[in-house]
């Protein structure tokens, strides 16, 4: 590399780095202002629907409460329902009035305007979801924080990319790092929300670029959310730092994955089940939620773990306070979970799916780790371990994030101790989940997302073969054939030449132009064989698209025979640029659907 050649690297590298920074920065400020203003917005609404009408306080998680005295008692439960139905109502009303793509779960709604969107979400979508979130969850709504934080700092991502004049592929990985941005101010977790930000979008791949903007967006709107409220994880532990001190209780870690797996699939059932139950459902949407929330109240009633984030029922769980929360309610609450966060998102509410699965995973994992001190209390010493590990197991396979979930559940817990049992139990859950994913709109990879069509059309048409596309019934012409005859024939089936074959052999191709150097006057003397080419450019069935195209354009031809690799006079096709063309229309429209 020349001189030259280093110092232009360098000052691209600083221009990509100077423009990152400020877009990034200024993504991150927002975005934990957004976090801010949800997180604040959450506290009234709870007061005022669960706390006045209900009169009943949520439990804390311990990161976000100084006190060690928890009390659950709810003076009115028979309001639950009315509480919760009536804040399906409200948001139900705004967001069919003002932002319709502001329902359901928020994050879902980011990954797919990155994939088919042009990456410029409007600016009420953004501050409808604050409101209407803040209103479904602080009304007893199943749902989580992190949906709509992900939403709005996408959302006002793409904003300021568009006043930074970015493009609309560059507007894309603004909305990635704002998406990280808001996952990492609202749950303190800078690291995990700078690496979501590259995984989130796929189930099996990762979205490399926006790394750079996801790490500085997610650090500054930390710093910012950790400014105002302090820098403690949302919850509280005691997990050994160390880590497991017992190896073979990697196999219960392992067994773990397997039953977080099994949930997880009742999980999509139940969810997607009830989301196409109200997406067919004829009537008005604003219904919709109103009918989801009402009933959420009143599996509310029996089990109060559902209602809001319940964040401070996955801190007993995590501290194995049976007395507030026994074992049995917890196994219960497993699956009240998984049906309330259904209805509260499957049927338009508004928020995130996240912050239930945090819970579920929690309950889960207290669960099997107190059962499992039962059995073998010399290995499990620490139950608390596998609802931590439970935590992440369960969402890292609901949302094909393992990455990043693990990093996250560490940073929300301190929990760094149980980074190797973890990976044992995501990677399970992982695995065993397959290609399910509670995120509509991932695409398994890169290649199959339409945000990366165009350049991934190279790469398809090098993966498509000759053979897959090319036409097998094929016009020929016989070399005695004269000129005129030929024409008319060229003329009526609307192409530009046919290959001519004897006696069962490929011997030539003619096509109008070599007719066209004849005189007219003399083309019915004139035979094929006088004029055909006998230097042929041919394809192979197992020839790629992307060689066979080069072909044609190298020799300035529109169409090639498609003959045998070990007998080249055997004509068994042939293949058109239309063909070529028609093949990458087709790729298109799969990666559109």
């Amino acid at each position: 590399m020349t001189d030259h050649e280093n110092g232009f690297n360098v000052r691209s590298g600083f221009a990509y780095l100077r423009k990152w920074t400020a877009v990034s920065v200024t993504t991150g400020i927002v975005a934990g202002l957004g976090a801010l203003a949800l997180i604040e917005g959450i506290d009234f609404f709870t007061e005022l629907f669960l706390g006045t009408i209900v009169g009943y306080a949520p439990p804390l998680p311990g990161g976000e409460t100084s006190s060690n005295l928890i009390t659950i008692a709810i003076e009115r439960p028979w309001l639950i329902p009315v509480c919760t139905g009536l804040g399906g109502l409200i948001s139900g009303l705004i967001v069919q009035k003002f932002a319709p793509e502001a329902r359901g779960v928020g994050t879902d709604a980011a990954i797919g305007e990155f994939h088919t969107g042009h990456a410029l979400i409007r600016i009420r979508v953004p501050l409808v979801k604050l409101l209407t979130s803040t209103i479904t969850i602080g009304s007893g709504g199943t749902s989580g924080r992190e949906g709509p934080i992900a939403q709005i700092g996408a959302g006002l991502a793409t904003q300021i990319g568009k006043a930074f004049k970015l493009t609309e592929s560059e507007r894309r990985i603004a909305l990635a790092g704002g998406l990280g941005a808001g996952i990492a101010a609202i749950f303190k977790a800078p690291l995990a929300g700078a690496i979501l930000a590259g995984e989130v979008f796929y189930k099996h791949d990762f979205e490399a670029q926006a790394m750079i903007p996801g790490f500085i967006a997610s650090t500054v709107s930390y710093s910012v959310v950790g400014f105002v409220v302090g820098w403690q994880p949302i919850f509280t532990s005691g997990v050994n730092p160390i880590g497991y001190t017992h190896p073979e209780a990697l196999v219960l870690y392992a067994i773990l994955g397997v039953i977080c797996a099994g949930f997880a699939h009742l999980l999509f059932k139940v969810y997607f089940t009830i989301h196409r139950y109200f997406e067919r459902a004829r009537i008005p949407f604003f219904v919709k939620p109103t009918i989801g929330g009402f009933l959420v109240g009143l599996l509310g009633i029996f089990v109060p773990s559902v209602l809001g984030v319940g964040y401070g029922w996955a801190q007993l769980a995590l501290n194995q306070d049976h007395q507030l929360f026994p074992v049995t309610m917890m196994f219960i609450a497993i699956f009240a979970e998984i049906f309330a966060m259904s209805l509260t998102l499957g049927s338009g509410g508004s928020g995130g799916i996240f912050g239930p699965c945090v819970v579920t995973g929690t309950l889960i994992g207290a669960t099997f780790g107190y059962y499992a001190q039962q059995m073998l209390p010399g290995t499990v010493t620490n139950p608390s371990d596998y609802a931590i590990v439970g935590m992440i197991a369960f969402f890292g396979g609901a949302a094909k994030s393992p990455l990043a979930v693990i990093v996250m559940i560490a940073e929300m817990t301190g929990g760094y101790g149980l980074l190797a049992p973890s990976m044992v139990a995501v990677v399970v859950a992982y695995l065993l989940t397959g290609s399910s994913s509670i995120f509509f709109n991932q695409v398994d990879s890169v290649e199959d997302s339409p945000a990366h069509l165009e350049e991934y059309e190279t790469l398809a048409l090098k993966r498509l073969r000759v053979g897959s596309v090319m036409k097998t019934e094929v016009r020929t012409i016989s070399p005695i054939t004269n000129l005129e005859a030929t024409q008319d024939l060229m003329e009526i089936d609307l192409i530009g030449g046919f290959p001519v074959v004897s006696a069962g052999r490929l011997v030539g191709i003619i096509t109008r132009t070599d007719i066209f150097k004849v005189e007219p006057s003399k083309r019915v003397e004139n035979r094929v064989r006088n004029v055909m080419s006998r230097k042929l450019v041919m394809a192979y069935p197992d020839e790629d698209l992307f060689s066979a195209l080069t072909k044609m354009i190298s020799k300035g031809v529109g169409r090639l025979p498609v003959v045998l690799r070990d007998n080249q006079e055997s004509l068994v096709g042939i293949i058109a640029r239309t063909d070529i063309a028609n093949a990458i229309e087709k790729h298109r429209t799969a990666h559109a659907k």
